[in-house]
Order: structure tokens, then C-alpha cells, then sequence
């Protein structure tokens, strides 16, 4: 089970608001980098991208101040990092366990959010 709790761990760790973890998940789902797209679409999504991000960046440095903002802004896009690592950890195990033990059930525990986003 640890797989399914581990990549949670560091949001509970830092201990963000319902705030910052909206406009994180609002980041992740702004992700230009992804195959197939056009590049008008790139650029949309990197602006949104941007405007998101920045506004984490001043909701943190009003709510925490300049120097506490800063780190728990840091500490924010590495959630971000640590997200995309896990998801990618748990795609691995996914396919593992459909190759070597016959499982594609597992497949459709995935939400088509996550699948997305790997």
C-alpha cells in the first residue's frame, strides 16, 4: 500500500492550505509538455501556466511573508516534481504487475486525470 501513500506524504509534510493546493493542482494541469499538442495550444497552456504560478508565488509571499513565502513557495513546485516522479513510479508498477503477473484490472484504478498527466 505504501505506493499508494508515499507520493501524498511531502503535502501532508509542508502542510499546505486548501489555497496553495488548488493553485498547484491548476499548475500541474497546465503542463505544456505534452506529446501531440499544437504549438498555439504550447503556448496557451505556458501562459496560463505562468499566471498560476505566479499568482502562488505572491499568495505565498502575502500570507507568510517575503523570506518564509519564498521557501514555502520552493517547497510547493517541489511537490509539483515529487507529483509527476510518483506518478511516473506508479505507471511503472502498473505496467510490472500487467506484464509479469497478467493484471490489466489495475489499469482502471488509474483516474484518466493521471493517465494524462504520464
Amino acid at each position: 500500500m505504501r505506493v499508494f501513500t508515499k507520493p501524498i506524504e511531502p503535502f501532508f509534510r509542508i502542510g499546505i492550505c486548501k489555497e496553495e493546493f488548488s493553485l498547484i493542482l491548476a499548475i500541474m494541469y497546465l503542463n505544456s509538455d505534452i506529446p501531440g499538442l499544437s504549438e498555439s495550444a504550447r503556448d496557451i497552456l505556458s501562459i496560463e501556466s505562468s499566471k498560476y504560478t505566479k499568482m502562488l508565488f505572491n499568495y505565498l509571499q502575502n500570507k507568510l511573508g517575503q523570506d518564509a513565502g519564498i521557501k514555502k513557495y520552493a517547497e510547493c513546485l517541489h511537490l509539483i516534481g515529487s507529483s509527476y516522479f510518483g506518478a511516473n513510479n506508479f505507471n511503472l508498477l502498473v505496467t510490472y504487475l500487467e506484464a509479469f503477473y497478467n493484471l490489466p484490472i489495475l489499469r482502471d484504478m488509474v483516474p484518466k486525470c493521471f493517465k494524462d498527466i504520464v
